[in-house]
């Protein structure tokens, strides 16, 4: 809290004419606030004038400086990308800051895309100068999301209690950025087939030495292409796949037929 005088302040000053004449001594103080200082915090220092005439005559002048409230917010997140399966929720810890010199209420607000289910753990917090406080924000991967479907870019935003109600343009605002991808689910039936007639073909005769067309169907109730490989487990060796049962890449939601030759 030092104080100074523009040009240094003299202890004395060159004899004063009368106060009709205008006899003025003018100068300016200087108070240099120390940084670091919790807002509201105050100094002050009085100034004493003595005549040099009479020392009964003098003057005292109080001066005080208070520390005003600065304000800064700053946004760190635990990870910027995950992946979870359809349904599932991927969760991100954000760290708010408050880097102002007094206590703030930060406000938290997010964007993304509706589908994808943004949510906060909080609404804002209220933080001391110097320290910090955690939210949880959320993602929620849809239940019919395809595999390696994309969440885009999804937003935290903290606004400090100095941005007011228009938070738009504030200076005392911080945000990050997250992004989730779906995972591919594998999962697959083989069924009996079932023809025009809606008899299930389970099971059929065949006489010696002719031969017998068995179907089947496979479905893909994952959401994404698969990779299938057929064999047949203790089967006579008069039992074999037929050789047309190409399904190398089997589409979410799509169903093979697929025979078995006897």
């Amino acid at each position: 809290w030092d104080v100074t005088s523009e040009g240094g302040l003299p202890t004395t000053t060159d004899a004063l004419v009368p106060k009709f004449e205008n006899g003025k001594f003018s100068f300016t103080l200087e108070m240099t606030i120390p940084a670091g200082l919790d807002a509201g915090t105050s100094q002050g220092f009085t100034m004493t004038v003595n005549s040099e005439a009479d020392n009964d005559v003098t003057s005292h002048s109080d001066f005080a400086a208070t520390v005003e409230q600065c304000y800064g917010v700053t946004l760190a997140i635990d990870k910027s990308s995950d992946m979870a399966n359809p349904g599932s929720v991927s969760t991100f810890v954000v760290t708010a800051t408050n880097n102002g010199n007094g206590e703030d209420t930060i406000d938290f607000q997010t964007m993304g895309a509706a589908e994808w289910s943004p949510a906060l753990s909080e609404s804002a917090s209220t933080v001391a100068s110097g320290a910090s406080a955690q939210i949880v924000f959320t993602l929620t991967v849809p239940s019919d999301a395809s595999a390696n479907a994309q969440s885009g870019s999804a937003m935290v935003h903290a606004y400090s209690e100095a941005c007011g109600e228009d938070k738009m343009g504030c200076d005392y605002e911080a945000h990050v950025s997250v992004s989730v991808r779906a995972n591919q689910v594998y999962d697959i039936t083989a069924g009996y087939y079932t023809n025009e007639t809606d008899v299930v073909k389970d099971s059929a005769s065949v006489q010696e030495g002719m031969a017998v067309q068995m179907k089947f169907t496979l479905t893909n109730n994952g959401n994404g292409n698969d990779q299938v490989t057929l064999s047949l487990v203790d089967a006579p060796s008069w039992v074999m796949l037929e050789e047309n049962n190409d399904i190398s890449l089997l589409g979410p939601d799509q169903t093979a037929t697929l025979t078995i030759v006897a």
